[in-house]
This record gives C-alpha cells, structure tokens and sequence, in this order.
C-alpha cells in the first residue's frame, strides 16, 4: 500500500507462489518429455550399437568360416599335389639313376680294357706280349649299351600350367556358397520378338515375331523372358553379360508376375530389377559391361554388382515367399545402336 508501489501491479503472495509453481510444473512436465525422449533415443542408439556389433561379430564369424573352408581345401589340394610330384619325380630319378648307375659301370669295364690294352702295347719281349693273347683280344671286345632313354619332362597334370591350377579352381568352387550358377533362357517364356541363341544363353531383339506357340507363361507384351532356372531357398549368384548395349532391365522377380498386357517392372508387383533406359539406370549412375546379380532368398536380399570389378551397385531389401526367377529383357532396337544380346555368362 506505499506511495512507491501504487502504480504497480501487486498480488498476494500465496497466489504469486501458486502461478509460479504451475509454471515450474509445466517447466518440469516438458523437460520429463524431453528427457523420455533423449532416453528413447539413447537406447535406440545403444540397440543400433547392439545390433551392428552383433553383424560385425556374425559376418567376422562368416568370413572366418568361409575362408577355413577355402584354406582346407587349398591346404589339402597343396599337399596331394606336391605329394603325386615327389612321387612321379622320384620315379623318374630312379630310373634316371639306374642308367647313369649303368652306364658308370661300362665306363669302368671299358676304362679296364683300355688300360689292360695299353698294358700290353708297352710289352717289349715277344713271348709275354703273346701270352693269353686271346683272352685279352676277348675281353677287349666290348660295345658300349646305351641306356634306355628316359623322359626328363614332368607328366603334364603336374608341370602344365595352368592346367593344374584350372582343376582346382573348379573343384574349390564346392567349398563356395554362393556358386556362380550356369543359367539357360527358357524359350517358352520369351516374348515373340526375342531371338533366343541355340544354346539359351543369349537374348537380342529382333525386328520380326518369332513362330512360336501360345503358352500361358509367355510375355505377350513386354520384352521379358525367365531362365529355365529358379530358386525357393539359399543364396545365388549369376552374370549377365552386358555389352555396350544403351538400354536393358536385368534382375529377379515372382513366378506370379503379370505376363501380359501392360507390366510395371516394380517390387510391389514382384520385380527386383535394375534397368539402363535413355542413358541413365533408375537406381545409379554407370555403366557396367557385366552385371552380377546375387540373391540371399531367406535373407531378402536382391544385389546388384559390377562384375568386373565387384563393385556393389544396388540392392533391394524384401521378404520373399514363392519361387523367384531370373528375368531379363534386352530393349528394342529402334535406335538402332541395341542389337548386342544378353549373354547369360558361366564360371
């Protein structure tokens, strides 16, 4: 109630008391937000590190796994293979050693005879010159047998290269998941406009319908066609061979797609493809000549890698639940620079 205080907005203290705790309740309320939700993303964080830890320890565990078996393998290859040398080698020094063994001993029968017919050209006195004259003529008779020639080259299936090295590339080839899988085209698939080579490993366009018969499985529309191949289950790689070809679409997709009529190449209707069209691939940026492709079916994974390099180009992440095929559609040729094929490559 003083003079100084007049002009002041005043109220009781205990109302004063009560706003300002509102306020700090208020106050606490959102930091108790907050801090639930720093909280929330403090144990996303550690889940995240959780989580990539445990893919580290899992691939570092799968890298040692799938080069133990490949250094087994090797390990043991390695040992057959310097033990079939040591053992064609050994046959070879044996009879090596038996003719130069041979040959010595005529060297000294014949080292013999010489000195004895020196001998006895020295002789001076008639009588001991002759005497046992024809058992020294007798003896002196001798004619040097040349061994039987033996190989000094190795056996090609140990000294060919790479001949050797090529076997056991391709026997190690069982020790490793994926393989790279040999894929044919399936003719009954293909759109009437694909030629299809002799041995179904390649696929162009071409200007005329091919005469073939209606299958329900036939692309009516669209320049697809599947490989004769397909997979439920596991892991697989294969290659495509892609040329300097402008325009292709390459991947895998549902046993289930739509075969005719219009096809929208998309996940949601059961294709994992990339695709090169107008100079520019929908998911990257270059300009591979072969195209590897694996799938991890209980993975859901679809990766796309410059096979050249093995530089990774793509991947797609789903859940697959039926059979999966590879696909492929080699483009028109209407500009004119598409006539290369797809080639469907093996090892």
């Amino acid at each position: 109630m003083s003079r100084a205080h007049k002009t002041h907005s005043v109220i009781p203290i205990k109302e004063a008391a009560q706003i300002y705790k509102n306020k700090l309740e208020t106050s606490l309320e959102t930091l108790q937000k907050q801090m639930d939700l720093s909280l929330h993303s403090k144990r996303e964080r550690e889940d995240g590190i959780f989580h990539i830890k445990a893919e580290v320890d899992r691939l570092r565990n799968e890298i040692n796994s799938e080069f133990e078996k490949m250094h087994k393998f090797l390990f043991e290859k390695e040992e057959l293979m310097k033990a079939e040398l040591e053992r064609k080698s050994n046959k070879i020094f044996e009879e090596m050693e038996n003719n130069l063994t041979k040959t010595m001993e005529e060297i000294s029968s014949l080292e013999g005879a010489i000195r004895d017919l020196k001998s006895r050209l020295e002789v001076q006195l008639a009588p001991e010159f002759l005497k046992d004259i024809q058992d020294l003529l007798m003896r002196s008779q001798m004619e040097f047998h040349k061994p039987g020639t033996v190989s000094t080259q190795l056996p090609v299936a140990i000294a060919g290269e790479p001949v050797k090295y090529i076997k056991v590339w391709r026997e190690m080839r069982a020790v490793i998941s994926p393989v790279p899988a040999s894929l044919t085209l399936d003719p009954e698939t293909a759109n009437n406009r694909l030629i299809i080579s002799q041995d179904l490993t390649s696929v162009r366009y071409g200007n005329e319908e091919q005469a073939r018969p209606v299958h329900p499985g036939r692309f009516n529309e669209y320049l697809y066609v599947l490989s004769s191949q397909s997979f439920t289950s596991g892991r697989h790689y294969c290659e495509v061979g892609l040329g300097n070809k402008p325009y292709w679409i390459v991947g895998v997709c549902r046993e289930s797609v739509n075969r005719k009529g219009l096809i929208i190449p998309s996940t949601e209707n059961g294709f994992w493809v990339i695709r090169r069209i107008d100079d520019a691939i929908s998911q990257l940026k270059v300009k591979p000549r072969k195209l590897g492709i694996y799938l991890d079916y209980e993975g859901g994974q679809v990766s796309f890698y410059d096979a050249e390099d093995m530089s990774h180009l793509y991947t797609f992440t789903d859940t697959f639940t039926e059979k999966l095929y590879p696909i492929f559609n080699p483009c028109n040729n209407n500009s004119g620079n598409n006539s290369e094929p797809l080639t469907l490559l093996s090892e």
